[in-house]
């Protein structure tokens, strides 16, 4: 039998499997936090949608995309998060692509198949947010900028400016990708300063076409609330991003062994070489630079933030796999399906794990418990965007979410710039009665979501205060989420 007639065939396969896994159970967990502030901002209009993202972390391409994705098919879990359904499936045929172009068929379809079974990649393809575009996006760049470096064209390097141009409009972590392509270059064209030249305007160009928003960065940049939660990185931790990166001890295992058997042999051609250390400045570059600046100054280092690394390691993985293949087939095929088979397992037990916040059942034990006049407090107040649309999806709809929460249903939260806890703490109340002590002479429920980590100030809480002033007569936990009434 004639493979490479039926390659088409196997790709579409390993595709539609990969959608398959990837429907499973996409909408069995509820929005959490980060996909509730996406959908609440995707769905006003565009101008405000804009200017919601300016006072965010993020860039605003993805918001943009999901804006007009949400005006056509609305805002429930399956509507939204098949748009980064879409973009995940696009990202493997991408790296199928990208692989097939650095080395050959056979590495291609290795890497597509550990990519579908991914259960990092399957998760990110789950939910409504940036990541899977990010890695999409970061896939097209490094295909076009491969073509441009082999054909030397103009056409393909305004692909790649293009797409780039739209990969740096999405997270602030494309930069490390520019810088790495940079390093790439300038390692291998270091003596030709007229192809050197023309590379350096096109990043000029591109550096240019993202000067309007670059007053903006600077403003999130500065914004370190946002990223107060983040530990700094240590050996631990930076070994339990490569576990979720393979999906389990198991296959970071088989990695690591056939990395020192390949390290032992050193044998690759000239041309593969080039593009293993293509692959190896796409994974550690950015890696350094994270921990490095990580380190030295406040923490952005999150396993999610690296994930447009992964297909790198994938595919990095699938060139020693063929290269184990070349002195022994069969030990090779053993190898991939124990692979397939454990990253499939890990993306079950994932699916069964259900470890996004449940807003959803916190709203119906809510609605079945709270009485008409008692008051509920949500802390953090952030945290009243996911709580809100599920139990009033006419006030999520509404521009001002706090003041419809507590003109309908007297839920508050302390206000942003509120300091923990007095009785003159400012809340979200748009009425005369805003501070703390104006609703504690009636029952209040108190929903709290890891409020700690936010807090500049840990031995305050906003249980506390209640607690010192109340009795606590109930309390119910859903996962993270803490419900508490007192009396």
């Amino acid at each position: 039998m004639d493979l490479k007639k039926h390659i088409p065939i196997i790709v579409l396969i390993l595709l539609s499997i990969a959608l398959i896994i990837r429907l499973i159970g996409i909408t069995s967990e509820s929005y959490w936090l980060d996909e509730a502030v996406s959908i609440k901002q995707a769905q006003e209009n565009y101008s405000t949608a804009i200017e919601m993202v300016k006072s965010d972390i993020h860039l605003p391409l993805y918001t943009v995309l999901l804006h007009f994705w949400v005006k056509l098919f609305g805002i429930t879990e399956l509507s939204s998060r098949s748009l980064s359904l879409m973009f995940g499936v696009l990202s493997l045929f991408m790296v199928y692509l990208l692989a097939r172009k650095l080395f050959c068929e056979k590495i291609a379809l290795i890497s597509l198949a550990l990519t579908a079974v991914s259960p990092i990649m399957t998760y990110y393809s789950q939910e409504a947010r940036l990541y899977s575009l990010f890695v999409l996006l970061v896939l097209v760049s490094f295909y076009f900028f491969i073509e441009y470096i082999e054909k030397k064209d103009n056409k393909n390097l305004l692909f790649y400016l293009f797409f780039s141009l739209l990969l740096i409009y999405t997270h602030l972590f494309s930069f490390l990708v520019i810088i790495a392509q940079n390093m790439y270059v300038l390692y291998f064209y270091r003596f030709k300063i007229k192809k050197l030249l023309k590379w350096f305007l096109c990043q000029l160009a591109l550096f240019m076409l993202f000067t309007p928003w670059i007053p903006t960065l600077i403003k999130q940049v500065n914004r370190t609330l946002s990223v107060m939660w983040i530990p700094k990185p240590n050996p631990g931790i930076v070994i339990k991003t490569f576990v979720e990166f393979f999906g389990n001890t198991l296959n970071l295992l088989i990695f690591i062994f056939v990395l020192v058997v390949i390290i032992q042999r050193k044998k690759f051609e000239a041309k593969s070489k080039e593009n293993i250390i293509l692959l190896g400045i796409w994974i550690l570059v950015p890696f350094a630079i994270v921990i490095a600046y990580s380190s030295m100054f406040s923490s952005v280092y999150n396993t999610r933030y690296l994930l447009f690394t992964l297909p790198a390691i994938l595919m990095l993985f699938s060139v020693f796999i063929d290269k184990i293949a070349e002195k022994n087939k069969t030990f090779s095929y053993i190898l991939i399906a124990i692979l397939i088979i454990s990253s499939l397992n890990s993306v079950f037990t994932q699916l069964e794990r259900m470890d996004k916040d449940d807003w959803r059942d916190v709203s119906i034990y809510v609605k079945e418990n709270v009485k008409e006049n008692e008051t509920i407090f949500i802390d953090p107040f952030y945290h009243q965007q996911p709580f809100t649309y599920y139990y009033d999806i006419d006030c999520f709809k509404e521009s001002d979410i706090p003041t419809c929460n507590f003109n309908r249903h007297e839920i508050l939260s302390l206000d942003w710039e509120a300091t923990c806890c007095s009785d003159n703490s400012k809340l979200t109340s748009n009425s005369g009665k805003n501070a703390l002590s104006d609703y504690l002479d009636k029952n209040v429920w108190l929903i709290s979501d890891r409020s700690w980590m936010y807090t500049t100030m840990p031995n305050e809480s906003l249980f506390k205060y209640i607690n010192n002033r109340k009795k606590l007569t109930a309390s119910y936990k859903i996962g993270d989420i803490e419900i508490y009434k007192f009396e």
